[in-house]
């Protein structure tokens, strides 16, 4: 059973405001508000991918461009690209 993307980007925006709160308060201080990055997401051992396509929802809804390597499933190696994400350096350190 898939979830509408819609409902999804919903539920996901409402726990990440539950749990951003404020901010991070260390990006506000030291990083530009226009600072604009490229970050990956790296495996840190192997495994099997969960929730990709949640984490480029989210990203995206927050306003990021996101590039998935992998899909749910996928058997990983440490240190594989999972995904890669570009856009505003505070937002992504949130």
């Amino acid at each position: 059973m898939s979830i509408p993307r819609r409902i999804l980007e919903e539920k996901l925006l409402n726990f990440l405001a539950e749990d951003v709160g404020e901010g991070d308060v260390t990006s506000l201080l030291l990083v530009s508000p226009e600072a604009v990055v490229d970050a990956e997401v790296i495996s840190g051992e192997a495994g099997t991918v969960a929730g990709i396509e949640e984490a480029r929802v989210l990203s995206e809804a927050a306003g990021l461009k996101t590039r998935a390597h992998v899909k749910d499933g996928d058997k990983i190696k440490p240190g594989q690209v999972l995904l890669r994400v570009k856009g505003n350096a505070r937002t992504i350190l949130a």
